[in-house]
């Protein structure tokens, strides 16, 4: 048997606080960013972040309806913010499919033939233009959700972060006319955020997995005797019966 003591978790979560599952996330900076940004937002009381788990808690003002703002703003930089409890899209059944439900890596793609078709006219001997035609187009196509995501990092929490740095590296090697570094440098960054990405995305499936371990009810002492409330109902001070065996 075990006492529910001060120090023992319970949710004081306000019952008005909406939960999402953020997918996307490759680095603290980017939760970072994406949590003030949704601080910002116009009827956001207060929002938290956890990066391992990718759980989005928002808290709205009194009366106020943020939840497709909070959705559009985490698709504005680069993100997708599910609410919870809302069933999990199923994996697409094509290549194609694939590509269609995921623009950003099919951006990148697009971007990585793009600069090798850059490299290859510039081996064969075409006009320098048409290389840099195509570094330039490497840039945007690899860049755009980066300078989508860097932007709105900067105007909604005004604060700096890689994809801001980013992207004005990419402008700054457009500028002093180093094409192919430009390229080579933002499709290296995107490529590498998408696959950080990816591995942190399956960090949190196990995670939630392992969460889901956790039982929904529990054993208690009451009025004399036993009986199953949901853990949720549990109470400070209370009696739980855990018996061999058993998870708690």
């Amino acid at each position: 048997r075990i006492r529910l003591s001060k120090d023992t978790y319970m949710d004081t979560t306000p019952a008005n606080t909406l939960s999402y599952r953020v997918t996307g996330m490759d680095c603290p900076d980017c939760a970072r960013s994406l949590e003030r940004a949704v601080r910002e937002l116009p009827g956001v009381a207060s929002a938290g972040l956890v990066f391992a788990t990718g759980k989005l808690t928002v808290t709205p003002a009194s009366g106020a309806r943020v939840d497709a703002d909070v959705q559009r703003l985490a698709e504005r930089m680069g993100y997708q913010a599910t609410p919870e409890g809302q069933p999990v899209q199923a994996q697409p059944a094509s290549v194609w499919a694939w590509l269609r439900s995921h623009p950003r890596n099919t951006l990148t793609l697009l971007g990585l033939a793009l600069f090798v078709a850059g490299l290859l006219t510039a081996w064969l001997g075409a006009p320098p233009a048409l290389a840099r035609t195509l570094y330039v187009l490497a840039i945007a196509a690899g860049g755009v959700y980066v300078a989508r995501a860097g932007w709105t990092a900067l105007r909604t929490s005004r604060s700096l972060d890689m994809n801001t740095l980013m992207t004005i590296a990419a402008i700054g090697a457009v500028l002093v006319g180093e094409y192919e570094e430009g390229a080579v440098t933002v499709l290296l960054f995107s490529r590498g955020e998408l696959l950080e990405g990816y591995t942190s995305d399956r960090a949190r499936h196990a995670i939630r997995s392992l969460m889901e371990l956790a039982p929904r009810e529990a054993t208690v002492e009451r009025e004399g005797g036993t009986m199953v409330v949901p853990v949720e109902d549990l109470r400070r001070g209370e009696r739980v019966l855990v018996r061999p065996g058993e998870r708690f």
